[in-house]
């Protein structure tokens, strides 16, 4: 083969490499400001979870009692403003550790469902709406609420993560979440 013919098989190489590169980009982007992430989430443990929430100011419970009687529920745990800043009946951090991602997913699908489980206004009220909903390889959460409620739901494995309560809780809140890491 002659210089001239070695050198256009190079570009050509090059040059699809390139376009292979930049189409990959562009999926990853894509999904990405879609809100479809493909990575993987590592649950926390209910011990983590105590120790977070006591970080933050909040008093935390053992729930197990209260939520046994479904047989995936391993561990439960509750956990409230000390203060009670604002907080009603309604108002509550609910975090369970399941038997199974499945379970886990199948709460977080019954939370995502029915609000009234919740007792939050209906995602259909006009007061209330859902924010945002992402979904990943082995979790998915949801936000939402209104001018006076927040509420946000998730399941990362074998975990589920519930927060509702008023609006002045959601800064907290948020930053509980991030340092779950859910």
């Amino acid at each position: 083969m002659d210089k001239k013919k070695k050198t256009i098989i190079a570009v050509t190489a090059i040059g699809i490499g390139m376009m292979v590169l930049v189409v990959a980009v562009a999926v990853v982007l894509w999904n990405k400001l879609n809100g479809v992430v493909d990575f993987k989430k590592e649950a926390i443990t209910t011990k983590q979870f105590v120790s977070l929430a006591e970080e933050m100011d909040l008093e935390t419970e053992d729930a197990y009692e209260t939520y046994s009687k479904n047989a995936f529920v391993l561990e439960a745990t509750l956990a409230r403003r000390k203060d009670g800043g604002g907080q009603d009946e309604n108002s509550y951090i609910l975090f369970v550790k399941t038997d199974s991602e499945i379970a886990a997913q199948q709460v977080y699908e019954y939370a995502k469902e029915d609000s009234s489980m919740t007792n939050v206004p209906s995602i259909g009220n006009s007061r209330a709406s859902r924010d945002t909903y992402v979904e990943g390889m082995n979790y998915a959460w949801f936000s939402g609420g209104s001018d006076l409620f927040y509420y946000y739901a998730a399941y990362v494995e074998d975990t589920f993560f519930y927060v509702q309560g008023p609006i002045d809780y959601k800064p907290q809140m948020e930053e509980l979440i991030k340092r779950m890491g859910y």
